[in-house]
């Protein structure tokens, strides 16, 4: 397949000082552009290979030409775009950064990312249930109200937020620290095509670059500069999250925080930092509403505020009904022992009653009601049987014929909305494997999340 040669040597580039390195930059704007000129000096000039590292010469001497070829050719049959800095798909947001990508690869589709607003959304991996939930409920509204989400495809805050993004009809964008062939996180995997049909994975980091720790703040750069503002939902003193918002601040980018859960929680210490520094506080959705000029639905809606508690259930009617008929009883001081008895009757006879009829019964039908609880009464079984009954006709539990996922639904069927630390207490599954599984049900519609718990639907 014939390539333009310019591309190739800029490939070349890369695999020769590595991607992201400034020094491309600096040459290719020394040679005015010139990339043939530029990889003939860098074989033959002593001064400028003088000025090299010992990575580079050593890359030197292996990297060819017919190999960055190669690589082009062999990534087009797996549908990887390959986008350099001079085609008008690259984005713009990209152009004006310190060192911007030579080069990008990509797998979806990048060629809205200008004109659509962004939020880059990033946090801890091993979230609190509080950060998870407000990352998915702001993550969803971005997303209900066309605001793409950018994030690192990392596990926890990065992806709940996608996924919830996601789920909503939204656009992600994700940027890895990786090569597009390499599998990282491993647990994210099966996410990807989902991600690509609704937005990108994008690298510049070329195939079968492994995922270094060097990488992610290389990341982190693209990532920011693709976003309109930054959200830290979840950051220890140590997290990747405040080299993002480090990154943001350097390329005057707005960044949000999330208030944290807990100030003496050594995971938002980070958090605590962010705002000490400046940073806007992320409570509620108006304060997206302000900052991207748009009218959210329900702007009066509050993360901090605590989910709703359930509804007690309602006192027993025929409790209150007794409880009335006693306080009306004769004293018994003053009373025999023949009324005594006359009263408790009246009191059964009030409390069947009170069972069987509203707080409020339609006259009509009142008496009716009256009539056929006294008719079946010495025939209704009793509450054992009742119970019993009602279990062998319950409906099975459902299953999807995965072992742990099954004793998941197991769990949600016994009991309404259970959290997630009881669902992995009761499972016996650790809390990273089990919010795959969770999102993976919620994906396929099996079950919900309401913040405070998860569900069947």
């Amino acid at each position: 397949m014939q390539r333009d040669n310019g591309l190739i040597c800029k490939l070349w580039l890369i695999l020769v000082f590595g991607a992201g390195n400034r020094r491309i930059n600096e040459l290719t704007e020394l040679f005015d552009g010139d990339l043939e000129s530029l990889r003939k000096a860098l074989s033959t000039d002593s001064k400028l290979k003088s000025s090299l590292s010992p990575y580079v010469l050593s890359n030197l001497g292996k990297v060819r030409m017919d190999d960055a070829e190669a690589m082009l050719d062999k990534w087009s049959r797996f549908n990887v775009d390959v986008i350099a800095d001079s085609n008008p798909e690259y984005p713009e947001r990209l152009k004006n950064i310190p060192a911007p990508p030579v080069m990008l690869f990509c797998k979806g589709d990048i060629s809205k990312i200008d004109a659509s607003p962004t939020m880059a959304m990033v946090g801890a991996r091993k979230p609190s249930e509080y950060s998870r939930h407000a990352a998915e409920s702001f993550a969803a509204e971005l997303a209900r109200n066309g605001i793409s989400v950018v994030s690192g495809f990392a596990e926890g805050i990065d992806i709940c937020a996608s996924l919830s993004a996601v789920r909503n009809g939204g656009t992600v964008y994700e940027v890895v620290g990786a090569g597009l062939d390499v599998e990282y996180p491993k647990s994210n995997m099966i996410y990807r095509e989902k991600i690509c049909e609704q937005g990108a994975i994008i690298t510049e980091f070329p195939p079968g670059t492994d995922p270094m720790p060097r990488n992610f703040p290389q990341r982190n750069r693209i990532l920011t500069a693709l976003s309109d503002t930054v959200a830290v939902i979840e950051a220890s003193n140590t997290s990747g999250s405040l080299n993002t918002a480090s990154h943001a601040a350097d390329l005057g980018v707005p960044v949000f925080v999330i208030p944290p859960m807990d100030i003496f929680d050594e995971r938002y210490f980070g958090n605590v930092a962010l705002l000490r520094d400046g940073a806007i506080p992320l409570m509620g959705k108006s304060d997206l509403a302000m900052y991207y000029d748009i009218e959210l639905a329900d702007t009066s809606a509050d993360v901090r505020k605590p989910p709703p508690e359930k509804p007690k259930k309602p006192a027993s009617t025929a409790k209150k009904a007794k409880k009335t008929d006693t306080a009306a009883a004769p004293d018994k001081k003053t009373t025999g022992t023949a009324e005594a008895t006359t009263a408790k009757k009246a009191d059964k006879t009030s409390a069947d009653k009170a069972a069987n009829i509203s707080d409020k019964p339609d006259k009509k039908a009142a008496p009716k009601k009256e009539k056929a609880a006294k008719a079946t009464k010495a025939d209704m079984p009793s509450e054992t049987t009742r119970k019993k009954a009602k279990k062998e006709k319950a409906a099975p539990k459902p299953s999807v014929g995965d072992p742990d996922a099954d004793r998941i639904l197991g769990i949600l069927s016994d009991k309404g909305t259970v959290p997630l630390a009881e669902i992995s207490e009761r499972s016996g599954i650790d809390t990273d494997k089990l919010l795959v599984l969770m999102t993976e049900l919620e994906l396929d519609d099996i079950v919900s999340n309401d913040g405070t718990g998860y569900m069947i639907r």
